[in-house]
């Protein structure tokens, strides 16, 4: 979303394709992504459902989705938080929790369960423990692919 971000990095990295787009209405076709990678940003996207419907929508049926989140909503994610940034922030004088209700408005636990309703799950792992929990670990990382999907049954009537 920083247009002067993208400047800077088109600079370092002349080959790559910058676009700066909103992730709810991508400017591309319909099954012409091949893979598609998201660091911790799903966590700050309001409408959800509207940005899986656009991924499932971009993405080639054979095409990858790989993922990074923290596991906002979680024990540990939020323990860590405690006893860093929200202590500093509200030395400051920074009201911490409205700040992270207003940025982090997905949790992702519901991050998890719309990606599972739309993809398959070709891969997942937590860190730093590696047991599937999103209380005991900071970051979950997934990667999915789109569901096929299933032939219609119909009946062709007769004029």
């Amino acid at each position: 979303s920083d247009l002067e971000a993208l400047k800077k990095c088109r600079k370092t990295f002349p080959e790559v394709y910058l676009i700066q787009c909103n992730l709810c209405h991508l400017p591309f076709k319909d099954g012409t992504d091949h893979h598609y990678i998201s660091l911790s940003t799903f966590e700050h996207i309001y409408f959800l459902s509207d940005l899986m419907d656009e991924l499932s929508r971009v993405l080639g049926d054979d095409s990858l989705l790989q993922i990074n989140l923290p596991t906002e909503g979680g024990w540990a994610w939020g323990l860590g938080r405690r006893m860093t940034t929200q202590r500093e922030w509200e030395n400051m004088g920074i009201n911490y929790r409205d700040f992270v209700k207003l940025e982090h408005c997905q949790t992702a636990k519901k991050i998890i369960n719309e990606l599972q309703n739309r993809f398959v799950s070709v891969q997942k792992n937590y860190f730093p423990f590696f047991f599937p929990s999103i209380n005991l670990n900071v970051f979950f990382n997934g990667v999915f692919k789109k569901k096929p999907v299933k032939a219609s049954s119909h009946v062709v009537l007769p004029n």
